[in-house]
């Protein structure tokens, strides 16, 4: 089995493809800290 790789973050996992808009979304949350520069708790 392949293993993922080995890092300090949070991996999240797209299970619908329905919306690319709504994924992308999720991604500049995931990358974009709040006003006090602290990144969403995912």
């Amino acid at each position: 089995m392949k293993m993922l790789p080995r890092h300090g973050g949070t991996p999240v996992l797209r299970t619908d493809f329905s919306g690319q808009g709504a994924w992308d979304a999720v991604r500049v949350a995931i990358r974009t800290p709040n006003e006090d520069g602290i990144f969403r708790g995912f």
